[in-house]
């Protein structure tokens, strides 16, 4: 996170992972209330098919572990 960015959240709250913590809490409660809203969203997200989420937790967990570990490759080639 760029100092400018860090300092601009910390700004809100006080501390820049408050901020992002309360971004985030906001963010869950806005998707879960369209995923809970919304019959067409969830057909379209199979979210009654229970044969499918494992498949979609693994493949969403790589992800981000492949996300994490260019950063900090990112990161430690920056150095």
């Amino acid at each position: 996170m760029s100092a400018g960015f860090r300092q601009s959240l910390a700004e809100l709250t006080g501390h820049h992972w408050i901020s992002v913590s309360i971004i985030t809490i906001i963010l869950f409660m806005l998707s879960s209330g369209l995923l809970l809203g919304s019959k067409s969203v969830r057909k379209s997200l199979k979210a009654y098919d229970v044969g499918l989420w494992p498949n979609a937790l693994t493949a969403v967990t790589l992800i981000l572990i492949i996300g994490i570990l260019a950063e900090i490759i990112a990161r430690f080639l920056m150095e």
